[in-house]
């Protein structure tokens, strides 16, 4: 699942244990799993992740990355180590309802695409955020195409959790990320320095418009620590090889060589 960033308990017993060899992004998921007990660690670029931002006619001033593959998930979500409960979903749609509003009726000369988890629609209770959404012209919601997509044809990004997209070290060097520090996905608190580095961070949904009204002063891309997204993004190497490489020794077989 992604970045890691978010710890799921059930990681170690699922993923770890089980492996003799754990694939991973970056150095911090390598420490995280050794911590964990794996036995070897082995850091591959994600290609999948990892694209060029190719900037292309803007959309939208906002896409926003939205938490929740259910809205009743979160009344039961307790596989986050430091993730604080709520007693039902109210809390995270809130959020949700509470942006498409803001931008509705306060930022009018703004525009918003709201990217949700496609099985919002599918297999879980939806939530009537289309008909909410409907009554303004400025707010678009999007269930279907790739974040990549919508980030080139965006000027600035929310979220309200490291999304596995944040893996994209191209990405902290083109756009300004907002996220929120907030039930029911937090910020570790031994990386709360990185992530200032990274991230603007929002520590609750009333304080999201200060941050609007204030964008262009906040979050300096030039500013950002490359050896920071480093830590937390793709890594940059021959991922093939190495994999294919890792894979043959582990069969006993020479090499590959090409």
């Amino acid at each position: 699942h992604g970045s890691y960033y978010h710890e799921n308990m059930f990681l170690k017993y699922n993923e770890i244990l089980p492996s003799d060899i754990n694939f991973v992004f970056n150095e911090f998921t390598e420490k995280l799993f050794i911590k964990r007990g794996a036995a070897k660690v082995v850091k591959i670029a994600s290609l999948n992740f990892n694209r060029t931002i190719v900037d292309g006619k803007k959309k939208w001033d906002y896409i926003y990355i939205t938490y929740c593959t259910s809205y009743i998930f979160p009344s039961t979500y307790v596989s986050l180590f430091d993730a604080p409960g709520s007693i039902d979903g109210y809390d995270i749609f809130s959020r949700h309802k509470y942006i498409i509003e803001l931008f509705g009726k306060k930022y009018t000369d703004k525009t918003i695409c709201i990217k949700l988890q496609p099985g919002i629609v599918g297999d879980h209770l939806y939530i009537p955020l289309l008909e909410i959404s409907k009554k303004y012209k400025n707010v678009t919601i999007e269930f279907s195409k790739p974040l990549i997509f919508l980030f080139e044809r965006s000027l600035h990004i929310i979220s309200d959790y490291f999304s596995t997209e944040f893996l994209n070290r191209n990405l902290h060097n083109k756009r300004k990320i907002i996220i929120f520090n907030q039930s029911p996905i937090t910020i570790n608190h031994e990386s709360l320095d990185d992530m200032k580095n990274l991230f603007i961070i929002c520590s609750d949904v009333n304080s999201l418009w200060k941050i609007i009204e204030n964008i262009e002063t906040l979050g300096c891309i030039d500013k950002k620590d490359n050896r920071i997204i480093e830590y937390y993004s793709s890594i940059d190497n021959n991922s093939k090889q190495i994999g294919l490489d890792t894979l043959k020794s582990a069969f006993n077989e020479k090499p590959f060589n090409g």
